[in-house]
């Protein structure tokens, strides 16, 4: 991913993490609890970009719940991203 963001913006001092399992996790509160994205992207300069939410959704369950959890996380993280 790195590669494809420096080929795609090379001007740019973009910064990735990744939460899942990481330290120094994104964090954004709202509505009395913290939101963490499973990556988020940042420049240096302007801040954050983007956050990116992943979830994995078995053939075995519904996807509606997985599915609305993400839409309501993706609302919240468009107050800062």
């Amino acid at each position: 991913m790195q590669r494809s963001l420096r080929q795609a913006f090379p001007a740019a001092d973009l910064r990735t993490t990744i939460s899942v399992g990481g330290s120094g996790k994104p964090n954004l509160k709202a509505l009395g609890t913290s939101f963490r994205p499973d990556v988020e992207i940042v420049d240096a300069i302007a801040g954050p970009i983007v956050a990116i939410e992943v979830k994995r959704i078995r053939a075995t369950e519904r996807a509606s719940k997985p599915f609305a959890k993400t839409m309501g996380q993706t609302v919240i993280y468009s107050i800062r991203y």
